[in-house]
């Protein structure tokens, strides 16, 4: 996938060697992309929509347009059929979570003392793990019965965490500050 300055996505079959052309999913420019394990597209752009797409650029869920820019998109790694989750940062104040096929959507916010969200990764289906501007770290559940719980903080930085990555196969983080 590519998205374009102008809104645009175009997708490329490898097998087929053709490009798909998307035009409008976006009014502006898109800035994020995830794509899920079932083949879907979630998109983000600067007009603050998010769109999902399937890989023929057709559009099976509704857009959803948020209060703020979207950023870091991603799928929760494991989904059943009924419930897709997607989570995203929502003006680098707070991280965005919505269930696509149900228009079910929530905000999480955090202490203002962490500063900017600058980066997330989820952990597992129930858990996200959340870098700060300010250095810290914090594990936020994401358990729709107890959603948005810190369940963990440390500060392995003073400097601001610009990026994390998690390595599902040995359970490791790593932070770039």
């Amino acid at each position: 996938m590519v998205g374009t300055e102008k809104g645009s996505l175009v997708f490329f079959n490898r097998k087929s060697q053709r490009k798909v052309p998307c035009i409008s999913k976006h009014g502006k420019k898109v800035t994020h992309g995830d794509w899920s394990s079932e083949g879907f597209l979630m998109s983000a752009s600067i007009d603050k929509m998010l769109t999902i797409s399937n890989h023929q650029g057709d559009t099976p869920y509704e857009t959803f347009i948020v209060k703020g820019e979207p950023s870091n998109v991603r799928w929760s790694p494991v989904q059943s059929d009924e419930e897709k989750v997607v989570c995203c940062i929502v003006n680098n104040t707070k991280l965005f979570r919505f269930v696509p096929n149900k228009l079910n959507h929530q905000f999480i916010e955090f202490d203002k003392s962490y500063k900017k969200v600058t980066s997330f990764e989820w952990d597992t289906d129930k858990s996200i793990i959340v870098a700060f501007e300010s250095g810290f770290i914090s594990v936020i559940s994401m358990d729709p019965g107890a959603l948005g719980k810190e369940l963990h903080s440390f500060r392995p930085s003073m400097s601001p965490i610009e990026q994390i990555q998690i390595n599902q196969n040995v359970h490791k983080v790593a932070i770039a500050s």
